[in-house]
């Protein structure tokens, strides 16, 4: 009788842990603020998200990242779930959108400008 043998080499594997899709932040906070209305609409209205997909043609994956503000849609995919889907204007539905504080841009205009006369007077000042 034979045996055979085998070596099986030994390789640490790395795991990485992943959250669930639900608790990935979205991407950006209007978008996030832009899909709880959406959500927020479909409920108001009893539509599933398949509903949502059969009468927008928006796929229903899509919707669901959309909702987490997983996505950045397209004016034409959200026009096509909000008009079609949902039975709203563009405008009555972004009316609905939370509103986010404007995002910081750094210095304001008014420091830009001094800190330029301040480099050009040292400049000259050289």
């Amino acid at each position: 009788m034979m045996i055979l043998s085998v070596l099986i080499a030994y390789r640490p594997i790395h795991l990485t842990l992943v959250p669930p899709r639900a608790e990935i932040p979205p991407r950006e906070p209007f978008l996030g603020a832009l899909g709880a209305q959406l959500r927020r609409e479909r409920e108001t209205r009893a539509l599933s998200m398949e509903d949502l997909e059969e009468l927008s043609g928006v796929d229903a994956s899509m919707i669901g990242l959309i909702e987490r503000g997983q996505r950045n849609p397209s004016i034409v995919i959200l026009g096509r779930m909000i008009v079609l889907g949902l039975g709203m204007t563009l405008a009555e539905f972004f009316s609905k959108v939370e509103a986010l504080p404007a995002p910081s841009r750094g210095i304001s205009p008014e420091e830009r400008r001094r800190i330029a006369r301040e480099k050009r007077r040292a400049s000259l000042g050289d």
